[in-house]
C-alpha cells in the first residue's frame, strides 16, 4: 500500500484550485513541476504570441493614456505602426535565442532537459509575471505618476520576483544549483553584452587604423 503523506502535492490536490497565474507567483517550482507535464512546445508558442499580442495592443494605449494623464511624450500613431512590426519581430526571435541559450548553457553547467521543456519554462517564467506585475505597475503609474515612489518600488519588486520565478523554473527543470542556474537565466544577456563589446572594440581598431595610416 502507497504512504499517501509521501506524495508531493500539485495544483490538483487542491479542492479550490487557485488561479494559476496566482500559483505561478507564489509556489513557481511546484506550478512549473506541473506545467512541464501538461504543457507543450506548441502551447508555450502560442502563450508567447499571445504574449506579443497583448504587448503590441496594450503598449500605444498605456503611451496615449500617460500623455492624457501626466503629459508623458508618446509616439505619434505613424510612429507606432513602424515601431509595432519591429516589436513584434524581436519579440518572437527572442522567444528562440533565449530558450535555445537557456537550455545550451544548462547542458554545459550540467543539467538535464529537452529543448521543448525550456520553451515552457522560458514563455511562463516571462509573461506571466511580466503581464501581473505591469499591469499593477501600470495602474498605480496612470494614478500617481511614473516617479512616485510606490510606482518605482513595485516596479522594482516585480522585476526582482521575475528573475526569481525564471530561476526558479530552471532550476526545476534542469535540477541545477541557484547558482548556475543564475547562469542559465543571464547567459542570453552576456552573449548580447559580449556582441556589443566585440563590435565596439572592432570598430576602435578599425579606426585606430585608419589613424595611423592617414
Amino acid at each position: 500500500m502507497s504512504d499517501n503523506n509521501n506524495q508531493v502535492p500539485t495544483l490538483n490536490d487542491n479542492p479550490n484550485k487557485m488561479l494559476l497565474w496566482v500559483a505561478l507567483l507564489v509556489r513557481p517550482r511546484l506550478t512549473m513541476r506541473e506545467l512541464l507535464e501538461k504543457e507543450t512546445a506548441q502551447s508555450a508558442w502560442n502563450l508567447w504570441i499571445t504574449f506579443t499580442i497583448v504587448l503590441v495592443v496594450v503598449t500605444p494605449i498605456i503611451g496615449y493614456l500617460q500623455n492624457a494623464f501626466w503629459g508623458v511624450p508618446n509616439l505619434k500613431f505613424i510612429e507606432w505602426l513602424f515601431a509595432i512590426p519591429f516589436i513584434v519581430i524581436t519579440n518572437l526571435l527572442l522567444f528562440y535565442y533565449e530558450s535555445y541559450l537557456f537550455w545550451k548553457t544548462s547542458i554545459w553547467l550540467g543539467g538535464c532537459c529537452e529543448k521543448h521543456e525550456m520553451k515552457i519554462v522560458l514563455a511562463w517564467s516571462i509573461t506571466i509575471p511580466f503581464l501581473v506585475f505591469s499591469s499593477v505597475d501600470t495602474i498605480l503609474m496612470l494614478l500617481l505618476g511614473n516617479e512616485n515612489l510606490l510606482v518605482m518600488i513595485v516596479s522594482n519588486v516585480g522585476a526582482i520576483w521575475g528573475i526569481v520565478i525564471a530561476i526558479a523554473g530552471i532550476r526545476e527543470v534542469t535540477n541545477l544549483s541557484i547558482g548556475r542556474a543564475g547562469v542559465v537565466w543571464v547567459s542570453p544577456y552576456l552573449v548580447i553584452l559580449g556582441g556589443i563589446l566585440s563590435i565596439i572594440v572592432t570598430l576602435g581598431l578599425i579606426f585606430w587604423l585608419v589613424m595611423k595610416i592617414f
